[in-house]
């Protein structure tokens, strides 16, 4: 691979990675105090703000891989009981245990690319969703 490409591909990753964290690790209103991000918190909400921040971590993953192409797909469908939005919030267990994480985003997103390597994927997507459907239980 072309250096210089190499080196544009790491740093777009790598952009994606701390923008994509910030959406993910801070609160709506954190991100009101930004003048880089209040606009983002004003018009939208906390969910989709998450969402867009795990999308951007995610392409930061599949760039660090070396797999940019993968793409998510998105259906429009849900499993019937399923949460439609979610993430992660440890301000909890920060203030009832004191938890603080031992590994930062970006080194963490780099090891699991690294575990990840050379892993070959058993895709069966497809045979879970008819399986939902035959027990009528996506909606």
């Amino acid at each position: 691979m072309n250096i210089a490409v190499w080196i544009a591909s790491g740093l777009l990753a790598a952009a994606y990675l701390f923008i994509g964290g910030t959406k993910l690790l801070k609160s709506k209103e954190r991100l009101a105090e930004n003048s880089s991000t209040a606009g983002a918190a004003e018009a939208l909400s906390a969910t989709s703000i998450k969402l867009i921040g795990g999308v951007e971590v995610a392409g930061a993953l599949a760039k660090a891989m070396g797999m940019p192409e993968i793409e998510p797909e998105l259906v429009g469908k849900a499993r019937i009981g399923d949460i439609r939005h979610c993430y992660a919030d440890i301000s909890h267990a920060r203030a009832t245990l004191g938890y603080e994480p031992e590994v930062e985003l970006e080194p963490g997103m780099g090891e699991i690319a690294q575990w990840l390597e050379g892993r070959v994927p058993d895709d069966r997507v497809d045979a879970a969703a008819d399986e939902l459907t035959r027990r009528g239980l996506s909606g």
